[in-house]
């Protein structure tokens, strides 16, 4: 991957090897962080703080498959707990 990434002239956020240069230009730190960010926060829209509760903030799969899949499942667990949650507003509401 680095290899690939470095021939290719393609910026990456990973763990530099071997000594730090001494002058190092400032925007590589600043897109290496902006990318970092963006790869530990890549699930958000209609999704988003829910993330945090069925553990999809960051995503630990391995390969694709196994990506969509926990994905699908956070997600719908997520589904899950908010009609449940209404459901049981409205049940409330009924006996009440």
């Amino acid at each position: 991957n680095r290899t690939m990434c470095t021939e290719k002239g393609i910026t990456t956020c990973f763990v530099r090897k071997g000594p730090r240069p001494k002058e190092e230009a400032g925007c590589l730190n600043r897109a290496r962080r902006i990318i970092g960010t963006l790869r530990a926060t890549v699930m958000e829209g209609s999704f988003g703080n829910q993330k945090q509760h069925y553990a999809v903030g960051r995503i630990k799969a391995r390969n694709m498959f196994s990506e969509t899949l926990l994905l699908f499942f956070g997600i719908h667990t997520a589904n899950a707990a908010v009609l449940a949650a209404r459901q049981m507003a409205r049940d409330m509401k009924k006996a009440a």
